[in-house]
């Protein structure tokens, strides 16, 4: 990060640290850090970004525009095959829902340097920290709103201008009301002024600019609601694999492996299916299962039923997927966050004994080729002797088959990918964690 900050300087563009620079540059894996900075500055960024990751082999692997702030998460390699994950939230403006009230030429008019980062100026940097949790959730920040109180108390300079940013963004009576709250240290009392310092802000603001006001808030209603449900900006990774090829293991590594990449999204781990509709067995026994965790060691318990019956499973477990996917997945992935799945659809085409289908039946093929897709299906390979040795309730000869069929479907199978896992679990999590960054990019 370092020599992004050198070559930002020599390239001339004006930026000014918000947040993080009290922690660089020991931020840890998953952290943000927050820059400011003119929009005619943006282009010059993105130059020296791209430049620089270029040249130190960090993969940019996913860029989010809201318009006036742009995020952009970093995957920096580190020794041993390790990755470092950075997320910079570039501000060219401090918004309310959408709508900017203070400019990032205003940021780092008067900027400072700061542990060898050029910072924005105390006072603005304060009000900006400050208002940007508090406008968009009413909520009080522990470090941000006592840091502005003390600014807001002193008799000097940084003070004086701290309190005109707020009269001047807020009004004379909306800004003095929310200085008095500050200054009684008191949560909840400043807490109670959240939705009235809304309302005088966007008042502000619409009324100077009503048309780019009407505007920015409009793209910002886009971005933030309609775009995620066209594209979702989550990221879903199904895991596929016969019983004893170290699929679980691996899901679970991996899980904990990018779990700063997703910075604090919940993690979601699905088994097989959405779950939305009830299971088979429940319908037939009148909402009582007879399936219990001693017929999970043993996924070909039963004999598979007949074509019609087949047909029937099939079908109810693709619609699941059709139903599932809009209620229960789509709601997650809108978010950055990872949602994993401990088997898919796709098992059926190698292993539908499991669920009782016969083998070989067409209309499964023609299903998986209907259903929405993960971001990346990954196939657990492994070698047959070992998975027969981990998962005797398997034949040799099944556990053969099946790691052949496997092995088809990731050469042949859209959006499937080989992870053989015979190695070391580390070089197993490295190619999982290339494969989702890469398609996320």
């Amino acid at each position: 990060m370092q020599q992004l900050f050198e070559g930002l300087a020599e390239a001339g563009v004006r930026l000014g640290v918000l947040r993080g620079h009290h922690s660089f540059p020991l931020l840890k894996s998953g952290a943000d850090l927050d820059l400011a900075l003119p929009s005619d500055q943006k282009a010059g960024f993105l130059s020296c970004l791209l430049t620089t990751c270029r040249d130190a082999g960090v993969q940019l692997w996913r860029r989010q525009d809201y318009g006036h702030a742009c995020q952009y998460h970093l995957a920096i390699p580190l020794e041993g095959g390790n990755t470092h994950h950075l997320a910079l939230d570039v501000h060219t403006a401090e918004t309310c829902y959408g709508v900017p009230y203070l400019g990032g030429h205003r940021l780092v008019a008067s900027r400072t340097d700061r542990s060898t980062l050029p910072s924005a100026p105390a006072d603005t940097r304060a009000v900006a920290n400050f208002l940007g949790p508090f406008l968009s959730s009413g909520r009080v920040h522990p470090r941000y709103a006592p840091s502005l109180a003390v600014i807001l108390a002193a008799d000097d300079d940084a003070g004086r201008r701290a309190r005109g940013l707020l009269r001047d963004l807020l009004g004379s009576r909306s800004g003095e009301r929310l200085i008095a709250a500050l200054l009684t240290h008191e949560p909840s009392t400043v807490e109670a002024l959240a939705r009235p310092t809304r309302r005088s802000l966007l008042t502000r603001r619409f009324l100077r600019r009503p048309l780019g006001s009407l505007l920015d808030a409009a793209r910002f209603a886009w971005t933030v609601r309609v775009a995620p449900l066209l594209r979702p900006r989550g990221t879903c990774l199904a895991f596929v694999g016969t019983d004893g090829s170290g699929k679980s293991t691996l899901l679970e590594a991996v899980e904990e492996d990018l779990r700063p990449a997703f910075r604090g999204e919940e993690i979601t781990r699905i088994k097989l299916r959405p779950g939305v509709l009830p299971q088979l067995d429940r319908i037939v026994h009148l909402g009582r299962s007879t399936y219990g965790p001693e017929d999970c060691r043993r996924p070909h318990r039963a004999q598979p039923s007949g074509p019609i019956g087949s047909a029937l499973r099939a079908t109810w477990y693709a619609l699941d997927y059709l139903v599932g996917w809009p209620l229960r997945m789509a709601p997650l992935l809108r978010r950055h966050a990872l949602v994993t799945l401990d088997r898919h659809y796709v098992d059926f085409l190698v292993d539908p004994e499991r669920a009782r289908i016969r083998r070989g039946s067409r209309i499964v093929r023609w299903l998986a080729r209907s259903l929405p897709r993960p971001s990346a299906t990954i196939v657990c390979l492994a070698d047959p002797v070992r998975v027969h040795n981990r998962k005797p309730e398997l034949t040799a000869e099944e556990c053969a088959r099946q790691m052949k069929a496997y092995s088809e479907l990731a050469h042949t199978w859209p959006g499937c990918y080989p992870v053989f896992t015979d190695g070391s679990l580390e070089d197993s999590v490295a190619a999982v964690r290339r494969i989702a960054l890469r398609e996320v990019a």
